[in-house]
C-alpha cells in the first residue's frame, strides 16, 4: 500500500430558482456546483496539486401539482465532471480521495419515474444505488469516498454507482413513521464510458447479471435526540468471463453476497448547533 499524506478542501454552491422552492409548483429545477482542492504533500505516486469539479443539473415534475394524477414524480439529473484525477495521477489509493473524481465527462446520471401507491413508493428507471441504499447522512459531509458507500459493495461488484448508473426498479415500503423497508433490482453491470460516453445506452446484455439489494431503516431517539439505523443485504449474479472460469468450475455464473450496517445518531444539540456520530461496517462471505 502506498503511503500518502493528503490535504483536501472543498466548496459547494447551489443555485435554486425561487419558484423551485414552492411545493405547490409542478416543476422544479436545481443547479449545483462542487469543487475540490487536493494537495498530495508526501508519498503516493507523486506530490502535487489537483483541482476537480462537478456540475449537477436536476429537473423534477410533480404530476399531482401539474394537474395530471396523484403520487407521481419524474426526475432527470445530468452531470458534468471535469478537472484532474488526483487518486489516479497523484495518490494511487483504492477508495478514491475525492468522491467526485470521474474524469472529464458530461452524461446522464439519473432518469426515473416514482409512483406512490398507499405506503409504497415504486421507482423505475436509471438510478444511483447509493442515493437510496448504504449511505450515511453524516458520512456524506466528508469529501473522501471512504465515507460513502462501503467498499465491500463498490470494490467487489459492478454496482450502479457514481459516475455510471443502470436501469432498476426500487420499492420503498413505509411500515410506520419510524420504519422503512427498501428493496431494489438493478441491471448488474453499467456500461463503461468507453462504450457509453453519455450513459444513454441501456441494455440487459448477456453477462450483465442482476443486483438485488434490501435494506431496513429504523429511526429512533436516544435522550430525545434522533438517529437512523440501517442494516442491508445484497446479492450480485453475473456470467463469468472465460479467463476466470477455471476458478469456478461448477458454474458459468458467479454470485457475490454481502451484508452491511450503518447508523447516524445525534448526541448533542443546543439551538442551531449539534453534534452527531456515525459508523458503518460490512462483510462479504463470498469468494
Amino acid at each position: 500500500m502506498l503511503k500518502k499524506t493528503v490535504l483536501l478542501t472543498g466548496l459547494y454552491l447551489s443555485l435554486l430558482p425561487t419558484w423551485s422552492q414552492q411545493p405547490e409548483k409542478p416543476f422544479a429545477f436545481e443547479i449545483s456546483y462542487t469543487g475540490d482542492h487536493v494537495q498530495n504533500v508526501k508519498g503516493g505516486i507523486k506530490t502535487g496539486y489537483a483541482y476537480l469539479g462537478m456540475i449537477n443539473l436536476q429537473a423534477t415534475v410533480n404530476t399531482q401539482n401539474a394537474g395530471w394524477w396523484k403520487g407521481g414524480q419524474f426526475s432527470i439529473l445530468t452531470v458534468n465532471t471535469h478537472g484532474a484525477t488526483p487518486s489516479t495521477d497523484l495518490i494511487g489509493d483504492t477508495q478514491i480521495t475525492s468522491n467526485i473524481e470521474a474524469g472529464n465527462h458530461t452524461y446522464l446520471q439519473e432518469l426515473w419515474y416514482k409512483q406512490n401507491i398507499g405506503k409504497v413508493d415504486f421507482t423505475i428507471g436509471l438510478q444511483d444505488l447509493n442515493a437510496t441504499f448504504a449511505n450515511s447522512e453524516y458520512g456524506g459531509l466528508f469529501l473522501n469516498s471512504s465515507f460513502g458507500i462501503t467498499p465491500v459493495i463498490s470494490g467487489n461488484i459492478t454496482a450502479p454507482l457514481f459516475p455510471l448508473t443502470t436501469l432498476g426498479l426500487t420499492a420503498n415500503w413505509q411500515l410506520s413513521e419510524k420504519a422503512n423497508w427498501l428493496n431494489a433490482l438493478y441491471d448488474g453491470s453499467p456500461t463503461d464510458f468507453d462504450y457509453n460516453p453519455y450513459n444513454l445506452k441501456w441494455s440487459f446484455a448477456t453477462g450483465d447479471g442482476t443486483l438485488f439489494i434490501s435494506e431496513w431503516q429504523q429511526k429512533t431517539e436516544i435522550n430525545k435526540l434522533p438517529g437512523t439505523y440501517k442494516i442491508g443485504f445484497y446479492t450480485h449474479n453475473h456470467l463469468i468471463e472465460s479467463k476466470f472460469r477455471k476458478h469456478f468450475p461448477d458454474s458459468l455464473n458467479h454470485s457475490i453476497t454481502g451484508f452491511y450496517t450503518s447508523f447516524d445518531q445525534k448526541i448533542w444539540e443546543k439551538g442551531s448547533k449539534n453534534i452527531g456520530i456515525f459508523a458503518q461496517g460490512s462483510y462479504s462471505p463470498s469468494p
